[in-house]
């Protein structure tokens, strides 16, 4: 695998169906990361992640990610996507 992970594993609420943490680990088998999916936002009926933390329990260093506006179902068509308009 091309992954800098040995295996990943994700731990899904079985109510929801929605990723609440997971762990990464090194070559060497041994954790490396952790992930938690702390918060969601129901948009129209679609859950969005909103509030993600993730920690090299390694090297003690995290990270945060929190998106404060997130949109779906803003009409784009295929043409948003060619290679012309996303240059």
């Amino acid at each position: 695998s091309n992954s800098g992970y040995s295996r990943q594993i994700a731990y899904v609420d079985p109510q929801t169906f929605l990723i609440k943490y997971g762990k990464y680990y090194d070559k060497q088998n041994r954790l490396l990361k952790t992930i938690s999916f702390l918060k969601y936002n129901n948009i129209g009926g679609v859950y969005r992640v909103q509030h993600i933390e993730i920690k090299n329990v390694q090297n003690g260093k995290s990270s945060q990610l929190i998106w404060d506006q997130d949109q779906i179902n803003m009409g784009l068509t295929e043409n948003d996507f060619t290679k012309r308009v996303l240059k």
